[in-house]
C-alpha cells in the first residue's frame, strides 16, 4: 500500500511524502491531549485505548519514513539534497516516537499525577505540543515554497514560524523548571519510582519541544542553501 502511495505522492511533489508523514505525526502528537486529560481522571481504560491509537500511527509513521529513506537513494530526482530530507523525516519521526514514549512510561506504571501539579503539566504539555503544531504548519508550506524557488513572501511566512518558535522555547524552558520545581516540592508525597517518573515525564515533554525545533532548524537549512 505505502509503495503506490508513495510513488503518487513523490509524482506531485518530493515534498509530498514528507508532509504525509507530519501530519501522522501531529495526529499522534494530538493524542497527548486526551491522554493526559484521562490520566489525570485516573481513567486508565480510556488512557489505555489512546494509547493504542497512539501505537497505531507511530507504526503507520515508522512505515511511512522506512519507505520514504528507501526511495530518496534510488531515481528520484529532488531540488533539496537528499541528506537534508534524510535528516528532515528522522527527526519528524523522532516526535512521533517521543509522543510514544511518554504515554507508554506513564500507562506502565499508571503514574499519578498530583493535583496540585496538574495544572503546571497542563501548560508544558500545551506549549509542546503548539510547537509541533508550528513546525507542521512550516512542513505544510514546502510545496508553495518549492514552486517560488524558496524566495517570496512564503520564505518569509516559514522564516516568520521559525522565528516564533524561538521565543516559544522560552516559554517551555521556564515552564519545564517550574514543573521541575513543583514536583521537587511534592517528593514527599510521592514514592521514589513515581517521582523518577514524572521527572522523566516532564524531560520527555521537552524533548518533543526540542525535537520540534530540529525540524524547524532544517527548514532553516533548505532556505539557506537554495
Amino acid at each position: 500500500m505505502f509503495k503506490s502511495v508513495i510513488s503518487e505522492l513523490f509524482a506531485k511533489s518530493p515534498f509530498g511524502p514528507m508532509q504525509q508523514h507530519m501530519d501522522i505525526v501531529l495526529s499522534c502528537v494530538n493524542l497527548l491531549t486526551p491522554f493526559f486529560q484521562s490520566v489525570m481522571a485516573r481513567d486508565w481504560e480510556k488512557a489505555e485505548s489512546f494509547e493504542q491509537q497512539m501505537i497505531n500511527l507511530e507504526h503507520e509513521a515508522d512505515l511511512l519514513k522506512r519507505e520514504i529513506l528507501s526511495r530518496l537513494p534510488s531515481g528520484i530526482l529532488t531540488p533539496v539534497p537528499r541528506e537534508i530530507l534524510c535528516n528532515l523525516i528522522y527527526q519528524q519521526d523522532a516526535a512521533a516516537n517521543t509522543a510514544d514514549d511518554i504515554v507508554g512510561r506513564i500507562t506502565a506504571r499508571q503514574v499519578n499525577i498530583p493535583s496540585t501539579l496538574q495544572p503546571s503539566i497542563t501548560s508544558l504539555l500545551n506549549l509542546c505540543i503548539e510547537a509541533v503544531k508550528l513546525t507542521h504548519q512550516s512542513v505544510s508550506e514546502l510545496d508553495e515554497l518549492l514552486e517560488l524557488g524558496f524566495r517570496g513572501k512564503e520564505s518569509i511566512l516559514v522564516q516568520k514560524i521559525i522565528d516564533s518558535l524561538e521565543t516559544h522555547e522560552d516559554k517551555i524552558r521556564s515552564q519545564v523548571r517550574s514543573s521541575r520545581r513543583m514536583t521537587h516540592n511534592l517528593e514527599h508525597e510521592l514514592s521514589a519510582l513515581d517521582a523518577i517518573t514524572l521527572y522523566q515525564m516532564i524531560d520527555r515533554l521537552d524533548e518533543l519541544a526540542r525535537t520540534a525545533r530540529n525540524i524547524a532548524m532544517c527548514l532553516e537549512v533548505m532556505l539557506v542553501k537554495l
